[in-house]
């Protein structure tokens, strides 16, 4: 479960990388300027939304709801019937928004879709944080209260993965090429979640065996 989930961070990032090489090197006038017309084949819109980041956030949307999983078992709690069915529809209506709706010459289609990641992400993650750290200061074992330490940094560093990229993406709004110290603080929030996640689930099982 957890190689799934730094698995769809890791595309987010690829994808957020191929953006930049996109506007960079390819020549596609369209894709750089909001005011020039694209020829509205499927490649030129599949290259669209690489590069306004819509496949960055789509596949941050499937980590997102797949640490909501993960959320529930290391707390060994019962999925919460609104819970999950909040988590499977409001993920099934970002993800089709950020690929479906689109448009490159309207900005607030994707102010939308930040707004959509950003309360799916903070609806996962913002619990997943106060719970690891309540239950970290109340645990008296210094092997659990270090995992559960972990586990609030793994989610606080995804919601960095988030808010980097989309401040990279506002530097490349206005006009930026892109490779902003942004975009290389959310690869390394990227790490930092890695090693949270390290920390605070898999180690202390293996310590037990």
């Amino acid at each position: 479960m957890l190689f799934v989930i730094f698995l769809n961070f890791a595309l987010a990032i690829v994808f957020s990388w191929l953006s930049k090489v996109l506007r960079l090197y390819t020549g596609l006038d369209y894709l750089v300027d909001a005011d020039i017309p694209s020829d509205g084949t499927f490649l030129a819109e599949f290259l669209l939304r690489i590069v306004s980041f819509r496949f960055t956030f789509f596949f941050l949307t499937i980590g997102v709801s797949i640490s909501y999983i993960l959320r529930v078992k290391a707390f060994n709690e019962d999925y919460k019937s609104w819970e999950k069915y909040f988590v499977i529809v409001f993920g099934i209506i970002t993800g089709g928004y950020l690929i479906i709706i689109y448009n490159k010459s309207i900005l607030l289609l994707d102010l939308i879709a930040f707004i959509f990641i950003a309360v799916y992400t903070a609806f996962v993650y913002g619990p997943f944080m106060i719970r690891s750290i309540k239950v970290a200061r109340s645990v008296p074992e210094k092997v659990y209260k270090t995992a559960f330490y972990s586990l609030a940094l793994m989610a606080i560093s995804f919601i960095f993965v988030l808010i980097f990229q989309f401040i990279d993406r506002i530097y490349v709004v206005l006009g930026s090429p892109g490779y902003t110290p942004f975009y290389f603080m959310g690869m390394v929030a990227v790490v930092i979640s890695i090693l949270g996640a390290y920390l605070g689930y898999i180690r202390p099982g293996a310590s037990e065996k």
